[in-house]
């Protein structure tokens, strides 16, 4: 009889056991992500190497290497060239494989990469997708996800994949836009780049299921010179970005003229005897050439804190002066980046003559779709260090404030080593260089060292020796840096 008991007993507690492992399956299965991925690879005539690798973990701080399982692929090598001796598993020490090409570079399909479903949950609620490109080409490559914002072929399109996701997934690029620049080989040592992929899953009430799918095309990056027109009246010119008329929807095209090429020495020299013959070589800067009536208006600075007529910026009270371009309202119009400090005790807007049609604040970048064209991909930030270097008005160096490097309350501070701008104002000594007339008076980033309220500009037609004050409405009219060969 107790046998019996004991029997009975233990089946019981197996059903217990079986239910409760039931439960637990069906528990996970109402907070899991499945996620069906492949990648396929194409090279057209360079040495590249990918190393792919999926990782899991609880959190992006505690990501590892996931493990494979049947059916599932989590790590990636492929070659679109033969290599002395080719790499066949992650992690092994560089002594055991010779990544060196040996004869022609691929021009096709490279083997893919068939990742498999890839499961994760409320324990491993962060899955990354990891590729490490290497470069052993002697120019730079594009790596071009062809099917990032429109599908290809049977492909769909990623951006659209990761949206549908929702807010029950955060999805991350470490690079947006589709296009993973590598550089090119230096002496023995390839050009590297990365490109992941994070998605978060957020939503535990629920399995999602999702297709995601990247078809990368390799190929020789463009250049500058590629973009290069010869303009009738002379001088060479880019073209990046575009104006569109609010009321007629006419888009025009925003050229930009080539004005200076920097020296070793840091300093510049005129280009306004070059013909089209002349061999480029080294880097240049461009000048903004379209012009349009009331469109790139802008103040230098227009913070007020009191009533008087001269405007200050208010975190750094008197700490830093209004004619600052670190911190300056134009610096963060031309750039997007968020350097405005303070609102305006007189209530005047950040640009107070807002263009035709504009109705809010916005930035050159964005209104003028400049981040979009191929140009803007190749322009070499100026630090700001680099920036104050030729500031002064005899090309002298002016001094970077010790407040605004450091940070003054809450506010942070800028390193100017660091901080690299696109798109910046010629100083006097530039604009002096190769000063160039407008349809408007048109701001330099060089203060009136002897009126901190004054800011150097340029003329409508073309007269350089003026300042006046910081919040007057001129125009913006910016330049950037791009290396030419």
């Amino acid at each position: 009889m107790k046998k019996k008991t004991r029997i009975i007993g233990s089946i019981s507690a197996l059903a217990i056991s079986m239910a409760m492992l039931t439960c637990g399956v069906l528990a996970a299965s109402q907070v899991s992500l499945d996620v069906t991925s492949s990648v396929s690879f194409e090279a057209k005539g360079v040495y590249v190497k990918v190393n792919g690798q999926i990782q899991k973990g609880a959190s992006t701080g505690s990501l590892a290497d996931a493990v494979d399982t049947t059916g599932t692929d989590y790590k990636y090598i492929g070659y679109s060239y033969d290599a002395v001796t080719e790499q066949t598993e992650t992690g092994q020490t560089a002594t055991t494989f010779d990544d060196t090409p040996v004869g022609t570079a691929s021009n096709g399909t490279m083997t893919g990469w068939s990742i498999g479903t890839i499961e994760f949950d409320e324990t491993n609620k962060v899955i990354r997708y990891n590729f490490t490109f290497t470069n052993y080409s002697e120019f730079p490559v594009n790596a071009t996800i062809v099917n990032y914002s429109t599908a290809d072929g049977s492909t769909p399109a990623l951006t659209a994949a990761l949206a549908s996701f929702g807010e029950d997934v955060t999805a991350e690029e470490s690079v947006t836009g589709g296009v993973i620049k590598i550089p090119e080989k230096n002496g023995e040592q390839p050009g590297t780049a990365t490109y992941t992929i994070t998605l978060t899953l957020n939503n535990f009430s629920s399995s999602l299921s999702q297709v995601i799918a990247l078809n990368f095309e390799f190929a020789e990056a463009p250049s500058a010179a590629d973009y290069l027109e010869w303009d009738e009246n002379g001088y060479w010119t880019l073209t990046m970005g575009e104006y569109e008329d609010p009321t007629t929807h006419e888009i025009t095209p925003l050229v930009w003229r080539m004005v200076l090429k920097e020296e070793e020495n840091n300093d510049v020299s005129s280009v306004a005897n070059y013909t089209q013959n002349t061999t480029l070589s080294g880097s240049y800067y461009f000048l903004l050439d379209t012009y349009k009536a009331n469109v790139f208006n802008c103040s230098f600075e227009n913070n007020y804190t009191d009533s008087t007529p001269y405007p200050r910026l208010d975190e750094y009270k008197s700490t830093v002066n209004v004619n600052d371009y670190a911190v300056s309202n134009i610096r963060e119009y031309l750039t997007g980046t968020d350097v405005y400090r303070g609102s305006t005790s007189s209530g005047s807007n950040r640009i107070p003559e807002l263009a035709t049609g504009q109705d809010k604040e916005e930035n050159f970048l964005d209104k003028f779709n400049i981040t979009s064209s191929p140009v803007y991909s190749m322009i070499e930030g100026r630090s700001l260090s680099d920036l104050y270097s030729r500031m002064g008005s005899l090309g002298r160096a002016v001094e970077f404030d010790t407040d605004v490097e450091n940070g003054v309350g809450e506010l942070a501070g800028i390193d100017p080593d660091t901080t690299k701008d696109k798109l910046w104002l010629l100083s006097y000594y530039e604009a002096k260089s190769g000063v160039r007339s407008w349809d408007a008076n048109y701001w330099l980033r060089s203060p009136n060292l002897s009126n901190t309220n004054d800011v150097n500009f340029v003329s409508a037609s073309g007269q350089l020796s003026n300042y006046h004050y910081a919040y007057v409405t001129y125009c913006a009219r910016p330049a950037f840096k791009i290396s030419i060969n």
